[in-house]
């Protein structure tokens, strides 16, 4: 089992809850390897660099490979964006890919654009900035590679993960650490309508996916969604200082979509998976650092 983009906060948990499943994880990034990481090997590569990538496949197959590896928007220009997540996602089938290789693809759920939630796969894609451009010509990608490879793929549209070891920008991380230090927090109005995963579940997914060797396009989501004002006085209660919220202090960013809610139903009926962690729990894990 490869899992690309392995230094990354999803994909300790993934690989976690592979190991506990038998599977020999080998990661590969071009960051060094997180401290405790259950991996059995890890690779220290640039997806971009094809040499390096033909070397570390050189002799060995891979049964399956979890495509996590991508750059996400602020962190590369447009074109940065397609090369990586894109010409990565390509890389990685050209080289670390192989008849038989069952391929998982970590994808988005912002490929579905403004359309009204909640979103089901079943409706057209029209994603509006160029990281969900490049998300869905990685999946355009994996998808073209499994029929000429007559290889099993998947393809999972996460909504929004948290838990812990989650990045430092990422809202309920920046939102509990103020709660934390007791500085106030500002916020937009939080409107916005989210579906947040414990990444516990997200890995449950990928594990399952994984072990029944299943193929097709799925949502990735807990099924609950809330306005963000909600989370975040739900956070704020649990840190009993509902007073540090500075609720409509910032602007909505321009393009801000409103209405992210994804449907979970077709991967439960397929796959029989069901996400385990409440928000409410979820919340509780995150605040107490677990």
């Amino acid at each position: 089992m490869l899992i690309t983009g392995a230094a990354g906060f999803v994909a300790g948990h993934v690989a976690r809850a592979l190991a506990l499943a038998s599977w020999r994880v080998v990661g590969l990034d071009r960051a060094a390897a997180p401290a405790g990481a259950p991996f059995t090997e890890f690779c220290r590569c640039d997806l971009l660099d094809e040499s390096a990538l033909a070397k570390l496949a050189a002799g060995r197959s891979f049964d399956a490979v979890v495509h996590l590896a991508g750059t996400l928007p602020g962190r590369a220009a447009r074109g940065d964006l397609f090369a990586i997540n894109a010409g990565g996602t390509s890389a990685v089938l050209e080289h670390l890919a192989g008849p038989g290789t069952h391929v998982v693809l970590f994808s988005s759920g912002l490929v579905y654009g403004k359309h009204p939630g909640p979103y089901c796969e079943a409706m057209e894609c029209a994603p509006v900035d160029a990281y969900a451009q490049s998300k869905l010509a990685a999946e355009t990608l994996v998808k073209s590679w499994a029929r000429a490879a007559r290889s099993p793929a998947a393809v999972l549209r996460p909504s929004v993960i948290y838990g812990p070891g989650a990045p430092s920008g990422m809202l309920l991380v920046s939102l509990m650490a103020a709660l934390h230090t007791q500085q106030p927090f500002e916020m937009t109005g939080g409107e916005q309508l989210r579906d947040f995963l414990h990444v516990q579940d997200a890995a449950a997914a990928v594990a399952t996916v994984l072990q029944q060797r299943a193929e097709g396009t799925w949502n990735l989501a807990s099924g609950d969604s809330r306005s963000v004002r909600d989370v975040a006085e739900l956070c704020a209660t649990i840190a009993a200082r509902p007073d540090l919220l500075r609720i409509g202090a910032l602007p909505y960013r321009e393009g801000e979509i409103f209405d992210y809610r994804l449907d979970n139903g077709a991967l439960r009926r397929a796959l029989g998976w069901q996400p385990s962690v409440t928000l409410e729990g979820g919340l509780q894990r995150l605040w107490d650092g677990k």
